[in-house]
């Protein structure tokens, strides 16, 4: 594996220098790890689970629960 450097070697690598330098090189890493996909067709399949709350609970909504509608859940 050449050309690849450590978790740990970045990591150090960052505790020095200027943030510039290091937000350019983030860019072309990502930029060249994700632009073949960008040619690539795909699609996205995603099933949801309701998961049905009870009580006041954070982050719920009348969502679309097919057994008991308009109630508090997570999809």
């Amino acid at each position: 594996m050449d050309g690849i450097a450590s978790e740990d070697s970045v990591q150090r690598a960052f505790l020095r220098g200027e943030e510039a330098n290091y937000t350019w090189w983030m860019d072309g890493s990502m930029n060249k790890t994700f632009e073949p996909l960008l040619t690539e067709e795909w699609g996205l399949d995603i099933e949801g689970t309701v998961k049905t709350l009870h009580g006041k609970q954070e982050e719920t909504g009348a969502g679309c629960n097919p057994t008991k509608p308009g109630r508090p859940s997570h999809v």
